[in-house]
């Protein structure tokens, strides 16, 4: 059993861990003995947070329209985040979410993530749109100079591939900060074109 998601789990809470997570320490060392354990034990804990989450799941993924929408789907792992992560969140071609994937994780200021990183899962999942976000456990949602240079480079790759990158949410506990809503021209890819 990991002792840094036991301790994790402890502090923050089932909300703050990832399925995989909950499952590899629901499944830690000793699972044959730890049926007939204590009930206060990380490893029911676990269990019993993943069998929630998965019977509150819906059978289908929302259709995403907004930010908001995206907020809903995004925020709460995000959030619960101490160090910064990347996630994405694949679309089909009239927004209805496909699937949702933690691309990368980082320290407390950054997370470093190329292209590819974040297009392989969107491409297995036959994406035509997506949707990145990204917290600052800063709590200030302000973009950063690397976010708006990483907004132009997945656009422009999305472009290539065709996956249209709809938005890039930073989400902090001040609140959150869409490059879309902000005029940003997203998709970047159709602003492109229009201009030349």
């Amino acid at each position: 059993m990991s002792s840094r998601l036991a301790r994790q789990l402890a502090l923050l809470g089932p909300d703050a861990l990832l399925d995989e997570e909950l499952a590899a320490l629901a499944l830690g060392r000793g699972a044959r003995t730890w049926i007939d354990g204590d009930r206060e034990d990380p490893r029911w804990r676990a269990l019993a947070a993943l069998t929630r989450r998965i019977e509150a799941r819906p059978r289908r993924l929302p259709r995403v329209t907004s930010a908001q929408d995206a907020l809903a789907l995004l925020g709460p792992r995000l959030l619960a985040a101490t160090d910064e992560e990347l996630h994405v969140l694949a679309l089909d071609g009239r927004n209805q979410a496909l699937a949702c994937a933690q691309i990368a994780r980082g320290g407390p200021s950054q997370v470093a993530v190329t292209a590819r990183d974040v297009f392989r899962p969107l491409v297995a999942a036959g994406a035509t749109r997506c949707i990145v976000a990204h917290n600052h456990p800063s709590g200030d949602p302000a973009p950063s100079e690397a976010d708006k240079d990483l907004t132009l480079r997945l656009a422009v790759a999305g472009d290539l591939l065709g996956v249209v990158l709809l938005d890039h949410l930073v989400i902090g506990k001040e609140g959150s900060y869409s490059f879309a809503e902000a005029g940003a021209g997203l998709p970047l890819s159709k602003r492109r074109r229009r201009g030349g």
